[in-house]
């Protein structure tokens, strides 16, 4: 699927239950500050391949919403930052017991 809000490609595959059903996960996009921003939803223009040369273009999409939005950079940052920080605090703290 392509979502041209932010021109992104996920290939993702896809079960076809029927003629009028497709299921298939939800694309992951990890390490996005953006997903703080948004509401987690997209609409997604369908395109299918069944050998990965011919692909079918749809004027169909889906939509995903929710519950879906990945870890952002920044909390990543301070999470590896307050680590830091707390081994830093576990040294010294070491090294005034052994005086």
């Amino acid at each position: 699927a392509f979502n041209m809000a932010m021109t992104r490609e996920y290939w993702v595959p896809a079960i076809f239950e029927r003629h009028d059903h497709v299921r298939c996960p939800i694309p992951t996009n990890y390490l996005s500050d953006q997903a703080l921003l948004q509401d987690g939803s997209a609409a997604m223009p369908i395109t299918a391949t069944n050998d990965g040369a011919i692909y079918h273009y749809s004027n169909h999409s889906y939509v995903f919403q929710g519950g879906c939005t990945p870890t952002s950079q920044t909390l990543q940052l301070e999470l590896v930052v307050a680590t830091l920080l707390l081994s830093c605090a576990a040294c010294v703290a070491v090294l005034l017991r052994r005086k």
